[in-house]
């Protein structure tokens, strides 16, 4: 939660439900303290996050249960490099609280407050995936971690689920104040859109297993949303090209069709608009990159 501090973090957490069913975080109590104790906290804010907790579409669990146990995670990310790196960069964080605490210096201030910011971020997204893994491990649920995390190539390893999730998320529109949650978990449960996600999870679990760096994922999922957008542009303008047809050319004649009692003739005008829509749904089915066909219906 201490990437979601701001008021208007909220919509931007609410686009996490396009893809996920609940969101768990492990320092809730401290989200709590921050919203409620302090200057910079929106009581507002909390009571929309306290509410999605209360309905279980957040779930909290304190990391604390993990102390004493003999968790060692080897079947996922390396857990012993997480905490090596979570502890080089602890060090480096409070390094630089010291030294811009202990400065005169403006510009070494300026530095030092950015090392703090970014190795901020890089603790909260450590741990954020440590925990997962914790979690995973004693709980046997898997978690996706969904937070930003650049330093995790220090160590070298593939790209996971949680990574292509998270650019996935991105990509997804972020939710004005006057969208309902309830829009979004109903787009998410319609028809045709379950089997558009599973399309996605399909791909999400092939691309997984490729080896693609994040940057190399990024850019094919650029690359397929721009394809996908092209082939259903072309296939929309003959849709619309086939009701343009139909308003211009058919529909008055529809008119003197009824006059004269021809009904035979009432029926080929709507079948040509039901063919064109059934083409345009196979259009969809066989374009490229409609393995994200999900997330640009969403946009």
């Amino acid at each position: 939660m201490q990437a979601y501090l701001a008021k208007s973090s909220f919509n931007r957490l609410k686009s996490h439900f396009y893809l996920y069913d609940t969101l768990y975080t492990h320092n809730f109590e401290m989200f709590k303290d921050a919203q409620l104790n302090s200057e910079y906290g929106k009581k507002s804010h909390f009571d929309n996050i306290n509410l999605l907790v209360e309905q279980e579409l957040i779930k909290t669990f304190n990391p604390k249960e993990f102390i004493g146990t003999m968790i060692r995670p080897d079947r996922v990310e390396s857990y012993t490099e997480i905490k090596l790196l979570l502890t080089d960069i602890h060090k480096e964080h409070l390094g630089a609280s010291d030294l811009i605490d202990s400065s005169s210096d403006i510009s070494d201030k300026i530095k030092y407050s950015q090392i703090i910011w970014k190795t901020g971020k890089e603790i909260i997204s450590l741990r954020e995936r440590l925990y997962a893994l914790l979690y995973r491990e004693k709980n046997d649920v898997i978690l996706n971690p969904s937070t930003s995390l650049e330093c995790y190539n220090a160590l070298d390893l593939p790209a996971k689920k949680s990574d292509i999730y998270r650019v996935l998320i991105e990509n997804f529109p972020i939710p004005d104040n006057g969208m309902p949650l309830v829009d979004i978990i109903q787009y998410r449960e319609e028809e045709s859109n379950k089997l558009r996600f599973l399309r996605l999870r399909a791909w999400v679990n092939k691309i997984s297993k490729s080896g693609l760096t994040i940057n190399e994922i990024e850019d094919e999922i650029n690359s397929l949303i721009m394809e996908y957008k092209r082939e259903m542009q072309l296939s929309g303008v003959q849709m619309k090209l086939a009701r343009i047809e139909f308003a211009v050319k058919i529909a008055p004649s529809l008119l003197e069709n009824i006059l004269k009692l021809n009904f035979s003739k009432l029926i080929d005008p709507w079948l040509k608009l039901r063919t064109e829509k059934i083409s345009l749904l196979k259009a969809e089915h066989n374009a490229k990159g409609n393995e994200l066909s999900y997330v640009l219906n969403a946009n």
